[in-house]
């Protein structure tokens, strides 16, 4: 319901924004993890573009990404590690 409210707003719309973090984190959260990712790449996507000087914000999605790859096998837990690695660093 959180996301069908938001989803006539521009692309750019903070609202629109933490909605579609709001529904990949709970996603992602429930173990739905297919469902999650495409929310979670789009989130991050929408905040390279609109946001590149939100570092936390950038951060935070890619964290979120790869907490939810962590819950696929093989070549996606190698890329949640490496992912990791980079917002550690």
């Amino acid at each position: 319901a959180c996301w069908k409210t938001y989803l006539g707003r521009p692309v750019a719309d903070q609202y629109r924004r933490h909605a579609l973090t709001a529904l990949g984190t709970a996603l992602g959260s429930n173990e739905r993890n297919a469902e999650a990712l495409p929310v979670l790449d789009a989130y991050l996507a929408v905040c390279c573009r609109y946001w590149s000087s939100d570092l936390h914000g950038i951060l935070s999605a890619q964290s979120n990404r790869a907490l939810c790859l962590r819950g696929h096998t093989g070549n996606d837990l190698l890329e949640a590690e490496t992912i990791v690695q980079d917002v550690v660093r």
